[in-house]
């Protein structure tokens, strides 16, 4: 069928492929957000060498629309103790935010040749901007703690437990939909 594969898009989201969402979003209203002042702002942007009027990607130079975490708030389905900082913050475009997502930021900006990527994109100077990237981050420190530490072990694996449990149950949900749409797709004789 020439159009089979357009009319069965609805059929391939589930559940379980939002399980690292739900996980990204438990960590992220857990962790802290130290929120900069307009100075610290105003320094960060002068460490990255920008103009505060005219704010670039600090991987590709486009236009920055969003920030990025230069190191990722969680990996491996914890959280890595990076925080929300301007000293972990960095100005990007959307396209260089979704196209890194949680891979190593020099890594993804100097070999991968994605189509998003600024190496993928043919931008000029990479090593120029990584460096400046290195310069940024050695000069600013971003603060990384123990979650776990701070929370204490008790809290800490109650909320992870928790946790758990909502992705098992939505995880149940997921299966039981796909049952009842079956059974609903048989009684209305669909193929």
């Amino acid at each position: 069928m020439k159009y089979e594969k357009f009319f069965r898009n609805g059929k391939g989201e589930t559940v379980r492929s939002r399980e690292s969402t739900i996980r990204r979003a438990v960590f992220k209203n857990m962790i802290p957000w130290n929120t900069p002042t307009d100075k610290e702002i105003e320094e960060s942007l002068e460490k990255l060498k920008m103009n505060k009027n005219d704010i670039r990607c600090v991987y590709c130079g486009e236009k920055a629309t969003t920030l990025d975490h230069i190191n990722s708030l969680v990996e491996n389905k914890k959280p890595t103790g990076y925080i929300n900082e301007i000293a972990n913050l960095v100005p990007c475009c959307q396209s260089c935010n979704s196209s890194r997502g949680n891979k190593y930021w020099k890594d993804w900006m100097l070999n991968s040749n994605t189509e998003k990527s600024p190496k993928g994109r043919n931008i000029p100077d990479l090593e120029a901007k990584a460096k400046n990237i290195e310069d940024y981050i050695n000069d600013m420190n971003p603060q990384k703690i123990s979650i776990k530490d701070l929370l204490g072990e008790k809290k800490y694996n109650e909320t992870m437990g928790l946790m758990e449990e909502v992705i098992t149950l939505l995880v149940r949900l997921d299966d039981m939909c796909k049952e009842n749409r079956k059974i609903i797709e048989k009684k209305l004789k669909y193929k």
